[in-house]
């Protein structure tokens, strides 16, 4: 299964929790780093502006989403519209979980508390709703219930077993 989750909604937790579970990060695929920022986190990288557009996207990354969903992993993404186009155009199963528009504030706490830099949560501050309101109109979309992560989802809806 691929599942396109939003930021901030908990697939790093999911990885260190599940073995079967993969998190292709777009930003690893999409952009390729100055040196002297690839020793920052993870999510501190994101939104550095100290980057430029890799050649190899989006090939690279949908190479790596198919890899890993043909091995049978649950593979978590992020990522545009344009892949979400690819993987329902060519009908691979898919799920997108979203936030319901008024968990923002909780959201960008989040981003706060796992140390993303403020260009990060301005970016949010600013984009929360038209990037939630756009992914509504694609096809296999699952709300997020308020005060979910990815997790409580994706147990609620029978992908990850009740423990």
């Amino acid at each position: 299964m691929i599942i396109n989750a939003f930021s901030g909604a908990g697939k790093t937790y999911l990885v260190d929790k599940y073995k079967d579970i993969q998190d292709l990060d777009s930003m690893d695929y999409h952009w390729i780093y100055e040196d002297y920022v690839l020793h920052l986190p993870k999510e501190q990288r994101k939104r550095n502006l100290s980057r430029k557009p890799n050649p190899a996207w989006p090939n690279n990354y949908i190479h790596d989403i198919l890899s890993y969903h043909k091995k049978g992993f649950i593979t978590l993404i992020g990522g545009s519209d344009s892949l979400i186009d690819y993987l329902e155009t060519n009908k691979i199963p898919h799920l997108i979980c979203l936030p319901t528009l008024d968990q923002k504030q909780d959201y960008l706490a989040r981003f706060k508390e796992r140390g993303n830099s403020k260009e990060y949560i301005d970016f949010w501050n600013d984009n929360f709703e038209s990037f939630v309101t756009k992914k509504m109109q694609h096809k296999h979309v699952m709300r997020m219930l308020p005060g979910e992560y990815l997790e409580h989802t994706l147990k609620r809806i029978q992908i990850l077993p009740y423990t």
